[in-house]
């Protein structure tokens, strides 16, 4: 994964620490915000694939 490999862990570690990923998450997300426009701020959101996999890491944690 990317955002993992960025991330600074080894690649020991399958996924990121769920505290890297929370901080992660709420960062995305203030960034988000400031954007007032909601097409422009789903294409933020979905159209770079760091932010596109951060989310979907995070939905994931949320459901399992």
């Amino acid at each position: 994964m990317a955002v993992h490999a960025s991330s600074g862990h080894s690649r020991r570690s399958a996924l990121p620490t769920r505290d890297w990923l929370e901080r992660a998450h709420c960062s995305l997300l203030a960034q988000a915000k400031a954007i007032f426009d909601a097409g422009q701020r789903q294409m933020f959101l979905v159209n770079i694939p760091h932010y596109r996999e951060i989310i979907a890491l995070w939905q994931s944690e949320a459901v399992g």
